[in-house]
């Protein structure tokens, strides 16, 4: 089967090259040269006290993670200062996060109605009320649930792939449990497995497992997405070196990871 990535790492696999890593903020891990993008201090914080992840919306979350991957092929290309004018903006945005939703509001307040920007407004709501309720009764009051999400291949209509590379996944117990860092293609053009990284907030030392994409639910208007298992059951998966797309050349690797996957769909049917 023929594979192939959405983003910057298919440039590098078809080229055999790894892709550049990204810099980190550590002064004790950065050469010279490099610009700082991830803070530590934060990724600590978010470690730590993951609840906090309900102060940044889906969008912001997306534009911060395309501002970091700016960062690091500005860094792989020599240009520092730009590189570090981002990282700037990185720091500002995740610092102050509500500064940055008012800041992005008024400036695309011309090109908003009202109500969308009343729906953000509510979404944001509900991400930190739906933290300090259990499954059940998020459900009960209508708020995004695993129990109420969609499995993407079922859904009406379609949903792009903006809308997913960068998206936060939850698990079926509503716990943030990775990111989307990319999409797999097949032979045929379709999505064939999303690369799924957990293990901080921005930062980097990331692992990452290859899910198959139908695993994925969607809810509350394409905003939220969840995969039909718990943390651990990630943290137990097969896993690669991210930016390393070898996999994708290697059948029995393949098989082991689908297998995986596939007896957590036949666990919960059985349930």
């Amino acid at each position: 089967m023929f594979l192939k990535t959405t983003s910057v790492a298919a440039v590098a696999l078809f080229a055999g090259m790894s892709v550049p890593a990204m810099a980190q903020s550590d002064n004790s891990n950065m050469n010279s040269g490099d610009c700082s993008v991830v803070n530590q201090q934060i990724e600590q914080q978010f470690a730590n006290n993951p609840e906090q992840r309900a102060e940044y919306s889906g969008q912001m979350m997306r534009d911060l993670r395309e501002l970091r991957d700016a960062a690091q092929t500005l860094q792989a290309y020599g240009k520092t200062e730009a590189c570090q004018s981002i990282a700037d903006a990185v720091h500002d945005i995740t610092e102050n996060p509500g500064d940055a939703k008012q800041s992005r509001m008024d400036q695309t307040g011309n090109q908003q109605s009202g109500n969308q920007q009343n729906a953000q407004t509510q979404q944001q709501a509900s991400n930190s009320q739906q933290q300090n309720m259990n499954a059940d009764q998020a459900q009960a009051q209508g708020q995004p649930t695993f129990q109420n999400a969609t499995a993407i291949g079922e859904m009406d209509g379609q949903v792009r792939a903006d809308n997913i590379l960068g998206a936060d996944l939850r698990s079926r117990d509503d716990e943030w449990i990775g990111e989307v860092d990319d999409l797999v293609l097949g032979n045929q053009g379709h999505p064939t497995y999303a690369v799924v990284t957990y293990g901080g907030f921005l930062g980097l030392g990331e692992e990452a497992s290859a899910v198959p994409f139908e695993m994925i639910h969607v809810a509350q208007g394409d905003e939220v997405y969840y995969l039909p298992m718990s943390e651990e059951q990630l943290e137990d998966a097969p896993r690669f070196d991210q930016g390393n797309f070898e996999w994708t050349r290697d059948e029995q690797w393949r098989t082991q990871n689908d297998d995986y996957f596939n007896s957590l769909g036949n666990e919960q049917n059985a349930g």
